[in-house]
């Protein structure tokens, strides 16, 4: 036996007749690591935890909350084996062990390993992505090549991959998951009021993303079903209601057209089974009693539906994510020292660099002193601050200049959040994705000066799990005593 189960938005059950392995397991609705706003799996489902006694091991790919939930995790057997992909973060295996997991493991690419005697799983490293560099992607083969999952996760196809599947002459793969949700392009979403015809923000956006999809897929042998998965979810801070990736039978309609030969492509809904029928992997009849409904998640979710999302975003004036409005002077004193070791992070950083270097004057030479201005909400006033990449420091100033958007030489970035969500950041009430999305603005005075580089990039990597894994730890373990707390979840 060889089947697979897809467990709604990223997650998998792979089973054979000796192991039972889940791959990024959401058990709940929803997911967030952070206290505030859950994000709401669409479409809504959970998991049956009844079923979770015959699982074997898991497997996690990084540590995006969306595939790394420490409430989840938290409903797992203690014995089972917890398997790490080798670039997830120190913090990851510390709460782990924590929780009283008593057989946690790292993986590390291009290692193959044996799960019972009918399964093998070998990790393969993506392209180079500014935002998904930590996911290792799992290959799973039963007895042959024909009972298989790739799964990309949240990146294109690996070159690695690819290179052993032309060696061994593979002609034809089994299932092949393709994550909808990260076939990012610019799209004009994002609210600002600062420079309206400037706004952009990363969200899917036809036809560009199908054929960033299609770029690395198009690379691959053939294949028995392409399952699309990653549909979307409900954001509770999200002003724009439900984020809704391609319509799951436009997409296929699409990747069709690309010769997948006679690949069944499968908008994957949480339940489906997939399984070895008449010597190719099919998509069975009945659904898995692994997914269950939730009542709660269906009711959240049609509520949104019901919402006019259809407002003004430049008039889109939006609250702090922690409810706080404003800063006690020793808080502030306490953000400002936080401030003076980012200052150095983002100076030390690649992406910092960047952030500086590729921008370019009126003139066509670099900056010598490109500046961020950060603008920071905090009750009835703002608070602002200048970075100096010369002087290593954010320097407060007291007023914003009213010129600002007319000296591009002076601040060719700009970001905007509340000071309380700024300091919930640094310590660990927040997770970047919260303030990143929808409780900030970001803008640059020239388009296209940036490049695919802004504030929000280098907010998102250097307070990714890996590069501040204690910032992360601490997020993971007030999730998990909260989980502990009855009624506190």
């Amino acid at each position: 036996m060889f089947k697979l189960t897809f467990l709604g938005h990223q997650g998998w059950s792979v089973q054979t007749d000796d192991y039972h392995l889940l791959i990024d397991p959401i058990i709940t609705p929803y997911f967030r690591n952070a206290l505030y706003a859950r994000s709401w799996i669409f479409p809504p489902r959970a998991i049956n935890l009844e079923r979770l006694a015959g699982v074997n091991g898991v497997f996690l790919t990084h540590d995006h909350e969306d595939h790394f939930h420490v409430e989840s995790l938290n409903y797992l057997p203690r014995d089972i084996y917890m398997y790490l992909s080798g670039n997830m973060s120190g913090a990851a295996e510390r709460i782990l062990r924590e929780m009283g997991f008593q057989n946690v493991k790292r993986l590390f690419a291009l290692e193959p390993i044996a799960f019972g005697s009918q399964m093998e799983m070998t990790l393969y490293p993506p392209p180079a992505s500014p935002t998904e560099h930590w996911v290792l992607q799992p290959f799973i083969r039963g007895r042959n090549l024909r009972e298989s999952l790739y799964n990309p996760v949240d990146c294109t196809v690996s070159p690695e991959l690819l290179s052993m599947l032309r060696k061994n002459k593979v002609r034809r793969l089994g299932v092949v998951a393709l994550a909808n949700n990260t076939q990012h392009v610019l799209s004009p979403y994002h609210p600002t009021r600062y420079m309206p015809e400037m706004r952009t923000a990363s969200s899917n956006f036809f036809p560009a993303g199908v054929l960033n999809c299609h770029f690395g897929m198009g690379e691959l042998p053939l294949m028995d079903c392409l399952a699309i998965v990653g549909r979307g979810f409900l954001d509770e801070a999200n002003p724009f209601g439900v984020y809704k990736e391609q319509a799951q039978d436009q997409l296929a309609g699409i990747l069709q057209r690309y010769s997948y030969g006679e690949c069944d492509i499968h908008g994957a809904q949480p339940g489906d089974v997939f399984a070895m029928h008449a010597n190719r992997m099919q998509l069975m009849p009945e659904k898995s009693d692994l997914v269950v409904r939730s009542p709660e998640a269906e009711e959240r979710l049609a509520q949104a539906e019901k919402q006019d999302f259809d407002f003004n975003p430049l008039a889109y004036e939006y609250e702090p994510m922690t409810g706080q409005s404003t800063l006690s002077p020793a808080e502030i004193q306490r953000l400002e020292e936080h401030l003076n070791k980012f200052a150095l992070k983002i100076t030390c950083h690649r992406m910092g660099m960047e952030l500086i270097n590729t921008n370019v004057s009126k003139d066509g030479k670099p900056f010598h002193e490109a500046r961020l201005i950060l603008i920071l909400k905090n009750g009835d006033s703002d608070v602002y601050y200048e970075f100096w990449p010369s002087f290593t420091e954010f320097r407060r100033i007291d007023e914003l200049p009213v010129h600002v958007l007319d000296l591009p030489d002076h601040y060719p970035h700009g970001y905007e959040c509340w000071a309380s969500d700024l300091l919930g950041l640094f310590e660990s009430d927040l997770s970047a994705y919260q303030i990143m999305l929808f409780r900030n603005r970001v803008w640059s005075p020239r388009h296209g000066m940036h490049g695919n580089y802004n504030f929000i990039t280098v907010l998102n990597d250097l307070f990714a799990p890996e590069c501040a894994p204690d910032i992360t730890y601490n997020l993971y373990r007030k999730a998990y005593e909260r989980c502990r707390i009855p009624g506190a979840v």
